[in-house]
């Protein structure tokens, strides 16, 4: 919710600051492109597996085939995504917050020391409650969590899902109200 309300918050900044411009506002927003571009340059290369949609990271976190470092990993991919979008660049949120949530659930998860498997439901949840929170749209997360990221429906994911989603749209609410 964080990482959506300062996305929209970076666009309607640049898109202000940008509706007056004369030639020195736009040369600046050059330079200031260039150096937002060479910051996630330097994120990139702190955490690599934050870059990307978010979305192939987090299944292949859950498959094994990777092992990302939860706070380089978030901490690249919410102030990448904002760069990104102070510089106009063409972002969507859904990829991040995707990533985003499943990444906290991994850092609940090592916090509490749950089992493997325990892991990669937290993870799938969390994945799933940063979808639902992006979108106000509960379901969707839960079932886009089986879709694209299991392949499969299970009840073993999908009432954690559910769940995570639920609270994420309630905390949504809470904070956006029906925006």
């Amino acid at each position: 919710v964080c990482y959506r309300v300062l996305l929209t918050q970076v666009d309607h900044l640049r898109t202000a600051w940008i509706a007056g411009a004369d030639f020195s506002r736009i040369v600046l927003f050059f330079g200031l492109f260039l150096l937002f571009a060479y910051l996630m340059h330097r994120l990139l290369l702190w955490a690599p597996y934050s870059g990307g949609s978010g979305i192939p990271q987090i299944r292949a976190e859950l498959l094994g085939k990777i092992d990302m470092d939860v706070i380089p990993t978030v901490t690249s991919k919410f102030i990448g995504g904002i760069l990104g979008n102070a510089g106009g660049l063409t972002l969507g949120r859904e990829g991040p917050s995707i990533q985003l949530g499943g990444m906290w659930a991994k850092q609940i998860a090592k916090t509490f020391h749950v089992t493997e498997m325990e892991e990669r439901y937290l993870i799938t949840a969390g994945a799933a409650a940063g979808l639902a929170a992006a979108f106000n749209a509960p379901l969707s997360g839960a079932l886009f969590a089986m879709e694209e990221i299991h392949k499969s429906l299970s009840h073993l994911f999908l009432l954690p899902c559910l769940a995570a989603c639920l609270v994420a749209n309630y905390f949504s609410f809470s904070v956006l109200g029906l925006e």
